[in-house]
């Protein structure tokens, strides 16, 4: 077979994936935060009222001052889950699981002519970036794969490789992100506690897709477009960092009824993207073009909004009760103006400030 010249058209498409954050890029770093604590998450994640422990550190910091003793804590959490994909007609099932340790901890009271003062500090996973997709099947619909090649007259031309073929992709997300945090909280009168917590964000997320496809009919036979089978694989491993500062307080109501608000302040996230991948292109006759592209690095600015909690809880002898509400503008989301904003690569960010504003509400 002659030298055949395969352009980069996968390199192009990947470094568009890599370069070019879309607002929903933005709003899932905080979105669907689980937080922790056993008891609090069977509660329905509603801790702002609930949590007199450890927990409150990140829930309602003003819980803390409703501990009397000094306790350490710590928790390991097991997800199992299974997906279902149907990819023209063709059923496949997959299930995967990841244990996380979640969070150990610390709170400390503090002596007091009256009232209380504790405060606590510790480690707590509050967010799982966990996924798994996987599905298989012969496709009879173009998905615009084409390669350009040079015949043996020396002739470049575009050949399609994009139906009537088996194919398979597999998608991998793991990570999550985490809080270093240290907080207090105060009892200002026997009816009032008041609390706040100081977070530093850190956490990554590792992505790996794996996507093959094969002439598995003999399809494409003529030279030089005689496939075979094409794969690419592709890495991204992002990483996540920001300080932040959340307020609490806690109303006594009476004997059983307590009501907590909490005010989460803007965070601003700078998030850094490593991104690598490869591809392999097969022929009939054994011959292979495979390529490994240069990896990159890619970092951006996301400031996230106003967070306001508030719930209700009756804390009966045998039973307790409790109610919630989160107060989030996604729209107020932004991608922020990085060091390097004359840089071409950026500007786009901006774009997709507006797209924000248009497309996600409060």
């Amino acid at each position: 077979m002659s030298t055949i010249k395969l352009t980069g058209i996968l390199l192009i498409l990947f470094m568009q994936v890599a370069l070019s954050q879309s607002a929903g890029d933005a709003i899932r770093i905080r979105q669907n935060e689980i937080g922790f604590g056993a008891r609090n998450l069977a509660m329905g994640g509603n801790g702002v009222a609930s949590a007199m422990d450890y927990s409150a550190i990140y829930w309602n910091p003003a819980g803390l001052a409703s501990l009397k003793n000094t306790q350490i804590t710590g928790e390991i959490s097991y997800l199992n889950f299974s997906n279902s994909a149907t990819f023209n007609s063709s059923f496949s099932e997959m299930d995967n699981s990841f244990t996380r340790f979640r969070n150990i901890g610390i709170a400390l009271p503090f002596p007091t002519s009256r009232g209380s003062l504790v405060i606590a500090f510790g480690y707590n996973h509050v967010k799982d970036f966990d996924d798994y997709l996987y599905f298989s099947g012969f496709n009879q619909i173009s998905n615009g794969l084409e390669f350009k090649l040079t015949d043996e007259f020396g002739v470049d031309q575009w050949y399609p490789f994009d139906r009537n073929v088996t194919q398979t992709e597999e998608v991998i997300s793991s990570g999550g992100l985490h809080q270093w945090s240290a907080g207090g909280a105060i009892a200002v009168s026997p009816t009032l506690d008041l609390g706040a917590t100081v977070n530093l964000w850190s956490g990554s997320e590792e992505y790996n897709r794996d996507f093959f496809q094969e002439d598995a009919e003999d399809y494409y036979s003529v030279y030089p477009a005689d496939f075979t089978s094409y794969s690419v694989s592709d890495h991204l491993n992002t990483d996540f960092k920001a300080t932040n500062l959340k307020l609490g307080g806690m109303l006594k109501l009476n004997r059983i009824t307590r009501l907590g608000l909490t005010m989460e302040f803007p965070t601003t996230f700078t998030v850094t993207e490593n991104y690598a991948s490869s591809d392999e292109l097969v022929f009939d006759d054994g011959y292979v073009d495979a390529i490994e592209y240069e990896p990159g690095t890619w970092d951006y600015k996301v400031r996230t909004p106003y967070r306001f909690d508030t719930g209700i809880g009756f804390f009966l002898e045998n039973v307790n009760l409790t109610a919630g509400a989160t107060f989030q503008d996604w729209k107020q989301t932004r991608f922020e103006k990085p060091d390097r904003a004359d840089d071409a690569d950026y500007r786009y960010l901006f774009d997709e400030n507006r797209n924000i504003q248009q497309n996600y509400r409060e």
